[in-house]
């Protein structure tokens, strides 16, 4: 889903395997270093993922020791899209007109942006 967008395009999702933790996975314009790719095809690891974890303060990037703790999940992300801090690189929240009308009420309500990805 993320493949064929820009660099810092990004997704945060529920945790599946850590309960009240978030996922993020962020696209990014190269692979980390030392990562070898035996298909030639690098897209599969332009897509980089996170935990953030729900700390007694607020939620925080699991094991990055540089990151402070944030008091909300859209803190957190809009810290990111100013500088990165441990991510490789910075989040780029979407501009209103990207997103469709049933989005824009979401990212209003929830005081953060959001992107739905749907299989259309």
């Amino acid at each position: 889903m993320l493949k064929d967008r820009p660099p810092g395009t990004f997704v945060v999702r529920d945790s599946n395997s850590f309960p009240g933790a978030f996922g993020l996975a962020v696209k990014v314009a190269q692979p980390p270093p030392g990562v070898q790719n035996k298909t030639g095809d690098i897209s599969n690891e332009l897509v980089r993922h996170f935990l953030i974890e729900p700390t007694a303060k607020g939620v925080r990037l699991k094991g990055c020791a540089n990151e402070p703790i944030f008091g909300s999940l859209s803190a957190l992300v809009y810290q990111h899209s100013i500088t990165p801090l441990a991510l490789p690189c910075k989040l780029v929240i979407p501009e209103i007109g990207e997103l469709s009308l049933s989005n824009q009420c979401l990212a209003f309500s929830f005081s953060c942006s959001i992107i739905t990805v749907s299989a259309d």
